[in-house]
């Protein structure tokens, strides 16, 4: 059952049967299906253009195209998908994998453009025996075998009921160029002063029951440095969390929210502003970012990353927070708080050594490059 049952935010009048055929959006080109596996196409959803190559199917990621003369489909998608690929961790795809869409005017990324995002999901037993999963919160892939995410997501949760989405964009249908997988969650580990009234320490670990295979649209987040200073960075959140902290509807489709980190004081002073009143001290395993109104991470985004440039290399996104807890939703003068993953990383190392003995010197991030909130 899909976790997010709101309407497609997309619908187009039937296609024509004799004019076209209606296929997955990155087989079509200018018109015409592709039948060499190559090239990228620019759909663009609801400009005014009537031409071929926009979408009149009843999904909208399909494209009305006119039908090739050779090659069934499923040979296709064959071709795009091989392709050798060499994982690295924070690599972004900001045009997103093997095709790039156009037309978005919600924060929708681009199909894997976010290779880390990972989903959590929750099994849920009803009448006669049937199973359904439940959206829990966002994660992040850190390691082809472990996810971060926050902790007040999944503290006291059966842990064989959980599993992670990986490789998703939109959640309503099938058609991405490459397929998401789901991945069971074998344990966790929680951070063993988080608390649940305040949400300080608000970090976990799920370690996978099987390792991932890194793809094109599945890799890992880098880690940061402990204690590494990323005041004032341009960053950027994703999620499919709700458009608004009341009410609002969960996102089809990842969205990402430009967001520029605060310093602590700065933070802790706005912060006395609301309702938490003029002695609010901002924990130190806190970081935070926005302030924009109307710009911010909401309700069901919790868990999700918070993603900055790395310093040694611009080119390569770390974790610098997961989404905690905020005070209302986007609004003006007030960011958002995450937890600190700087600041938890010593934490972090020692739980995946621990994990993973062997590779030890893997999980080192002061020498080497790593590869649903509540309110309060």
């Amino acid at each position: 059952m899909d976790p997010y049952p709101d309407p497609d935010p997309y619908p187009h009048p039937d296609p024509d049967p004799g004019a076209c055929e209606c296929v997955p959006y990155y087989l079509c080109r200018e018109g015409e299906i592709i039948s060499d596996g190559d090239g990228l196409i620019d759909i663009r959803f609801g400009d005014g253009e009537e031409d071929k190559s926009s979408s009149h199917c009843e999904n909208w990621l399909d494209v009305c195209c006119k039908a090739p003369e050779e090659k069934p489909l499923a040979e296709l998608v064959e071709e795009f998908l091989d392709e050798d690929y060499e994982p690295s961790c924070g690599h972004r795809n900001p045009l997103g994998v093997s095709v790039e869409l156009s037309g978005f005017k919600e924060g929708e990324s681009q199909f894997g453009e976010f290779p880390w995002m990972g989903i959590i999901l929750q099994d849920e037993e009803l009448d006669y025996g049937n199973v359904i999963q439940r959206y829990v919160c966002g994660a992040s892939l850190i390691h082809k075998q472990v996810v971060m995410t926050a902790a007040h997501c999944v503290k006291g949760r059966d842990v064989s009921k959980l599993s992670v989405r990986l490789g998703d964009w939109d959640t309503k249908h099938e058609k991405e160029l490459f397929p998401h997988e789901h991945h069971k969650v074998a344990s966790m580990d929680i951070h063993k002063r988080f608390n649940k009234r305040t949400l300080f320490n608000d970090i976990a670990l799920l370690y996978l029951a099987e390792p991932v295979e890194l793809k094109q649209h599945i890799d890992t987040l880098c880690l940061p440095k402990y204690r590494a200073d990323y005041d004032e960075t341009k960053c950027v959140a994703t999620g499919f969390g709700k458009d608004t902290f009341h009410g609002g509807q969960y996102q089809n489709v990842m969205k990402q929210v430009d967001l520029t980190t605060v310093k602590r004081l700065d933070c802790q002073k706005s912060m006395r502003t609301t309702k938490l009143g003029r002695h609010f001290r901002l924990h130190s395993s806190f970081t935070c970012a926005g302030g924009e109104e109307g710009v911010d991470t909401c309700r069901g985004d919790g868990g999700s990353p918070l993603a900055c440039p790395s310093k040694e290399d611009p080119d390569k996104y770390v974790q610098v927070g997961i989404v905690a807890w905020g005070i209302g939703c986007g609004e003006g003068g007030v960011p958002g708080v995450y937890a600190s993953v700087p600041k938890l990383m010593k934490w972090v190392e020692e739980k995946m050594a621990a994990r993973f003995p062997s590779e030890e010197e893997e999980y080192q991030p002061p020498r080497r490059l790593l590869g649903a909130a509540p309110p309060i």
